[in-house]
């Protein structure tokens, strides 16, 4: 069960393209659950290292605050490095795991409402959409906007957000290309979790944000769920 759970987590994470000949890290994270002080994450940092003849990535396990997304502890999942040495096609992959972790026992011990695999949804709808600009998250609908987060908490966890605005100048798009975007990550009766991405040169990062669904207006609640 445990090799399972771990071969999901490869799968979950997996990218069509290892290299390109830009630098840059990739940050993705996916819900695996929560209990009354902690939500859990996978964590998948995808290391582009300028080459296109080798890529490295790796998976942490995150226990992070509900109120404020503050890391209380960061474990070492497993970690791939794929290369190909003569530039001829013929890759090879060396892979580390944390043989130590055993991840039903992790769960079970801290008592996680388990979630994992989530389920995104991007709302690609033509009439509805979730926003993010300096006002925070938001969703819109026929015209008509309905705040779900303020800018205020929506920094606390995704304290990147800010710099990606400004540099495109408060707004999350220029013409169809989407700098800043955000997905609705179901979770169950009492929370939900919206994941704000940003990226730009190459470089892209994700934050998960908790919302209990008891702090959403009914319009809100009534279009998510």
């Amino acid at each position: 069960m445990k090799k399972q759970v771990l071969l999901l987590i490869f799968i979950a994470f997996a990218f069509s393209n290892y290299a390109t000949p830009e630098s840059g890290v990739g940050i993705k994270e996916a819900v695996i659950g929560y209990n009354d002080n902690y939500f859990y994450t996978f964590q998948m940092n995808n290391y582009i290292l300028g080459t296109y003849y080798a890529a490295k990535d790796s998976v942490f396990l995150l226990e992070k605050e509900l109120s404020t997304g503050k890391i209380k502890s960061k474990i070492f999942v497993n970690s791939r490095h794929h290369f190909d040495k003569d530039a001829n096609g013929r890759w090879e992959t060396t892979i580390s795991e944390n043989s130590d972790l055993n991840f039903i026992d992790y769960v079970e011990s801290k008592n996680i409402k388990y979630l994992y695999p989530t389920i995104s949804r991007t709302f690609s709808y033509r009439n509805l959409k979730l926003i993010v600009d300096f006002t925070g998250l938001k969703l819109k609908l026929n015209g008509e906007t309905e705040l779900i987060v303020g800018f205020d908490k929506l920094e606390i966890f995704a304290p990147w957000v800010k710099h990606y605005l400004d540099t495109m100048g408060g707004i999350s798009n220029k013409g169809k290309y989407e700098y800043v975007k955000a997905f609705c990550t179901i979770g169950d009766s009492e929370y939900i979790f919206f994941t704000i991405k940003g990226q730009m040169s190459g470089n892209y990062t994700e934050s998960i944000i908790p919302i209990k669904k008891s702090e959403l207006s009914l319009k809100v609640l009534e279009i998510i769920n």
